[in-house]
Formats: structure tokens, sequence, C-alpha cells
């Protein structure tokens, strides 16, 4: 059964009541069955759908239960099928944002392995010295000096999380992160020591 009809399919399957369903499923094989299940775009909306084939990065902006989790996932799961050594990035708010919703929640990606698809994941970052936090002292390419030793061994495979420091200021905001167009202070305000210096001011 291909994907073109599936469609038809599901319309067949909406237009019944639930009832109905079980006798229509139970007449398709276990192969038809797992590509009914597996099938996104049978099952997908038009905004959960990337608009062409070739795009490296793709943002949606919708509202809570738009499907943007799910859309997301189908997507850089379809990447990865395609390209085994493809590197692809979670970007969330924080570490267990991206772990507890975009890989380990109802529609992250280890709920959408395929059916005897095998993965590989490893949860928690650190190590023994998972939650604990260190400054960086100074970084080259891929090495990164602490300021100080961690506490306990390090060992091959640890995961670490890395935040780029910010002090707030316009300088550090143009010169380290390009990015002074969205600056948000007022750097060129007087302090409040001298708005209050003068009763009533």
């Amino acid at each position: 059964m291909s994907g073109g009809d599936l469609k038809p399919l599901v319309a067949r399957l909406v237009a019944h009541p639930r009832v109905e369903w079980l006798r229509t499923l139970r007449m398709l094989s276990h192969g038809e069955l797992h590509a009914l299940d597996e099938h996104w775009p049978t099952w997908a909306h038009d905004g959960q759908l990337p608009g062409r084939d070739d795009w490296s990065l793709w943002l949606i902006r919708a509202g809570r239960g738009f499907g943007k989790t799910r859309a997301g996932a189908e997507w850089v799961s379809a990447l990865a099928r395609a390209n085994g050594k493809a590197r692809i990035a979670l970007v969330g708010g924080s570490i267990d944002e991206v772990r507890a919703v975009m890989v380990e929640g109802t529609s992250g990606l280890i709920a959408l392995c395929r059916h005897g698809e095998a993965y590989e994941w490893r949860s928690g970052i650190g190590g023994a010295n998972g939650g604990l936090d260190s400054a960086v002292a100074m970084s080259a390419g891929a090495q990164v000096t602490l300021r100080a030793p961690p506490v306990f061994a390090v060992t091959a495979g640890d995961l670490v999380e890395l935040v780029e420091g910010c002090d707030r200021t316009l300088a550090t905001c143009a010169r380290r992160f390009g990015n002074a167009a969205n600056f948000r202070g007022e750097p060129h305000l007087p302090g409040i020591d001298l708005l209050t210096r003068w009763p009533g001011g």
C-alpha cells in the first residue's frame, strides 16, 4: 500500500462512526497497518509538511495544539533516514526541555521510531558531573579549558551543555554576538542614581 492509497482510506474511516473503524482496520495486513501508522503525510495537515525537500532550516510560528513538535520530529526523522551521517541540532530553551519534549515526549523522536527501527539515546548531561557547573577559562575550536578541574572524573561519551555568557552590555552584544540592533537596554541614558538625586526626580 503506497502513500497515495492511504489518504482515501483515512477519508473513508473519518466518514464512518468509530465503531466501524475496527472492522475496516482488521481487513488490512500487518504491513498495511504499519504503513498507515507511519506515513506522516497521510495524517499531517498542510502546515505540518515542509514546503520543499531541500530545506535545511524550517521555522514554524504557531500556537499550542498546532502540532509543531510532531512536525519537527517527523521532518528531522526523515532527514536522518535519508542521510545517516547528517548533523542535526535540536534547539530549545534548555537541554531539559529538548530532552523532555523533542526527544522523549509523546510527539518526540523516540515515539516516532518506525517498526523495526533501532535507536540509541543517552539521557542526561555530564555523567558523574551531572548537575554541576564550571566557568570556561578559554576555548579554541573544539577544545574547552575550564577554570577549575571537574569534581569527578570525565569519561568518553559524557555530554555537556555549553552556555555562552553575556554581561548585558551594548559592547558585548555588538562585538561577541553581532546583535547590537536587537539590544534592548538603554546604554546612553544616565544611571538611576542621577534620577533619584533630586527630590521628585
